[in-house]
């Protein structure tokens, strides 16, 4: 299974009203490059956060990759756990979805890939996790240290780098 672990575009300061923040003109942007990429990796499923800044960016991927089912997905709120998410992920395998794209939050994005790649989500290894920035990853299992990085791509650039 190939997964792409995606961090929402750049939102806007917190207005101190109860509303959520919503992205910025900036972040349209870079949902929209990220969307680009993504493209070609053919997601089968697009899983976000329920918090509006996920379902723009979501939305973003959805206008360029229309075969991937978006599905609003608890399990990818800054809270949630690796487990939370790997729970959601075997789910999405045991129907033969081979690539999954997971739009969420710091710290959640880098716990993940830490989790995921070197068993423990402190250990993400990347050079930052800008807005709307990707990392994909190949798993034959998923669970801790299951996965290999293939590429990642961070703003301002979304040059994809492999490792």
């Amino acid at each position: 299974m190939k997964v792409c672990i995606v961090r929402h575009g750049e939102a806007s300061l917190a207005s101190g009203s109860d509303e959520e923040p919503a992205l910025t003109a900036t972040g349209l942007e870079q949902a929209k490059l990220a969307a680009q990429l993504l493209f070609a990796e053919d997601p089968g499923m697009l899983l976000h956060s329920p918090k509006l800044r996920a379902r723009q960016t979501a939305q973003q991927i959805s206008a360029l990759c229309p075969g991937a089912a978006s599905v609003e997905a608890g399990c990818l709120l800054p809270s949630a756990t690796a487990y939370d998410v790997a729970g959601a992920l075997e789910v999405a395998e045991s129907e033969g979805i081979e690539t999954v794209v997971l739009v969420s939050h710091l710290p959640l994005v880098a716990e993940l890939v830490g989790w995921f790649v070197h068993g423990d989500p402190a250990e993400s290894r990347l050079p930052g996790y800008t807005p709307a920035g990707i990392v994909a990853l190949e798993m034959k299992n998923i669970g801790p240290q299951e996965a290999r990085l293939l590429w990642y791509a961070f703003a301002p650039e979304f040059d994809k780098k492999r490792r």
